[in-house]
């Protein structure tokens, strides 16, 4: 092990934008995120633990995941009470009625097992269903509305969002299913404490006092969400700060989920589910869910390979494989910011020197053309790999550093500069990676959301979980199941809003266009291999392993959306030798945020929201 791994194990990194396991020998670090404090302040708590280690964004889940360990269970135990536990505590962010992303590393195989449970469009979904003239949305013949919907303009994201129109086949209840058979302990144990949590309650925080209030039009569409969340009059927060917020009706969906099983959600709550969703109609557009049984019957997580990216020859980056962007585009920009010649001296220094010193304009600068260099290539070619052929050539080592090449001029050369920063273009361009013979200029600008959030654990055993997990939007769609207390996702508005751009046909189409067809899914591996399923919308959800010497050193993600890829980046820099001193130290540095488009640098002074 290198001098820079060793510090990166010697340091807890609590940087407030991820959420970290990091390992030792038989001594497991962790570093928790508490999102029920102040959303300016995201303060961190350190910890360490000789029987295993559990870093959520909530300290009520986190206990949870903690007593799950210390009575026997495992790293899938614990992720499956935190689960639960967070839909109760974090409801904002994820529940029943989302999807999530997980990496589960199994120490007595040696195996990375990588679960899919991102939603799934229905199919009755079709290309241009974004689209905003009512042509274009049919319920009773998607052929005649794709026909008749020219889609001049597409619908703004506020209305899409809410209601029932974007609500996807809910993934969380089948990626749990398929972690209790790592798991060691019955459901009906790992649903009691987020069913007492339930019951009981807990102090009402302002954190999410604050999204209630931001997200108002969006709960009020649903009577069964002003019940949980809003006053009498549905113009604020049912409860102040400090009262006790409780969930009945959660409670008694998770008491019958523990007795009858995780599928008992798809053969028979599917159907108050499809209810929920396809009332829920939307004012402004008119437009409501398209949910139907079938699209529950053929749902399942999906069992997939991980992404893998040599960064050293002693550290390897292990990621989340399609629909994810993640895995992909972050061992892209792990790969591009480990070969800079200078920065690791020049970014070592600043991150150990006074505590008033920041990065400089030229190291911000390489960090976030890194960023949208990657971004560029995600938006041209990347989507669900069992509906579109992604180029295997992004990950090539030569096709990276060509990349690299483009926006740095000789940086290796003795006495010479960088060239401009080719992100300050607009957009960036993309590349034609090896396997890509012929490329049009058209290019996806869609963008992600904020709401999601991630947990990081690890066992005695030397097993390792990282799993993201989300709703998408803050309270998803703003539509709760009746009598289940649950939330719906809007998974379904991260894919592209046009089906392909204006003035063309469906030859340029967008690899993230919606679809409701299903298909085989041919890079699943297993069993899964071999079944039919929908199309799932692109993601940049990060869970990351990262392994030295092939034993996993840290399990990390990140907590918001829009941000998961460069944050999750920044996390990481440790394990090519820069060193983080202090949490109060690493508060004061300014991390760094880039997109393509509008190309907006972001820099986080002391972390508050962007």
């Amino acid at each position: 092990m290198q001098d820079g791994d060793k510090k990166f194990l010697r340091w807890l990194v609590g940087i407030a934008v991820g959420l970290l396991v990091l390992s030792c020998g038989a001594v497991v670090f962790s570093t928790t995120t508490n999102l029920q404090g102040p959303p300016s302040a995201f303060p961190c708590k350190e910890g360490m633990s000789r029987g295993g280690a559990v870093s959520t964004t909530n300290k009520h889940a986190t206990k949870i995941g903690r007593e799950i360990l210390q009575a026997g269970g495992n790293v899938a135990d614990a992720a499956i009470a935190v689960q639960l536990a967070l839909g109760v505590a974090q409801p904002q962010s994820t529940g029943l009625g989302g999807g999530c992303f997980v990496l589960l590393f199994n120490a007595s195989t040696g195996e990375t097992n990588v679960i899919d449970g991102r939603e799934e469009a229905p199919a009755l979904f079709h290309p241009k269903i974004f689209c905003a003239e009512p042509e274009c949305f049919n319920r009773n013949n998607v052929s005649q509305a794709q026909e008749e919907c020219l889609c001049e303009t597409t619908l703004p994201y506020k209305y899409a969002h809410r209601g029932g129109l974007s609500v996807g086949v809910p993934g969380v209840p089948a990626a749990m299913g398929e972690l209790q058979a790592f798991a060691a302990l019955p459901l009906s144990d790992l649903a009691a404490p987020a069913i007492h949590l339930a019951d009981e309650g807990f102090p009402f925080y302002q954190h999410m006092h604050d999204k209630i209030v931001a997200h108002l039009d969006s709960l009020n569409i649903s009577d069964a969400s002003a019940e949980i969340y809003l006053n009498e009059a549905r113009t604020g927060p049912k409860f102040e700060v400090g009262e006790t917020f409780t969930n009945p009706h959660l409670a008694d969906t998770m008491r019958e989920l523990a007795g009858k099983g995780w599928q008992w959600y798809y053969s028979h709550l599917a159907d108050e589910i499809i209810d929920a969703a396809n009332s829920a109609v939307e004012p402004h557009t008119g437009r409501h869910g398209l949910l139907q049984k079938s699209d529950f019957e053929h749902y399942k997580a999906v069992r997939r390979n991980a992404v893998r990216k040599q960064l050293r020859n002693d550290l390897e980056y292990v990621g989340m494989s399609f629909p994810s962007s993640g895995g992909t585009s972050l061992a892209m920009m792990l790969k591009m910011w480990n070969v800079f010649p200078s920065s690791a001296d020049d970014l070592g220094s600043v991150l150990e020197g006074s505590n008033d010193k920041n990065w400089t304009f030229e190291e911000a600068r390489r960090m976030v053309d890194v960023q949208n260099t990657v971004w560029a290539d995600r938006q041209k070619y990347m989507g669900d790999a069992d509906f579109v052929d992604v180029p295997e050539g992004l990950l090539d080592d030569e096709y990276i550093a060509e990349r690299r090449k483009e926006w740095v001029a000789c940086l290796d050369a003795e006495g010479c500069s960088p060239s401009p920063t080719r992100g300050s273009e607009i957009p960036v361009p993309f590349g034609t990676p090896p396997g890509v013979e012929v490329s049009t200029t058209f290019v996806d600008r869609g963008s992600d959301r904020m709401s999601t959030t991630h947990f990081s654990i690890a066992d005695r055993e030397g097993n390792f979980l990282s799993m993201t997990t989300t709703i998408e939007e803050n309270f998803g769609t703003g539509v709760t199941v009746p009598g289940r207390g649950f939330l719906l996702n809007n998974e379904l508005t991260d894919f592209s809003f046009r089906p392909y751009p204006s003035g063309t046909g469906p030859a340029h189409a967008y690899p993230n266009a919606p679809s409701g067809e299903r298909k085989r899914r041919r890079t699943a591996v297993g069993e899964d291999a071999n079944t039919i399923g929908g199309k799932r919308p692109m993601s940049s959800m990060s869970p990351s392993l990262i392994f030295s010497n092939n034993e996993p050193i840290a399990a990390f993600g990140r907590v918001r959306y829009v941000s998961c890829l460069v944050c999750t980046r920044i996390i990481t820099l440790p394990c090519f030798g820069y060193t983080y001193p202090h949490q109060e130290d690493i508060s004061r540095s300014t991390i760094i945020f880039g997109v393509v488009l509008p190309c907006l640098i972001c820099f986080l002074l002391n972390l508050p929201s962007c």
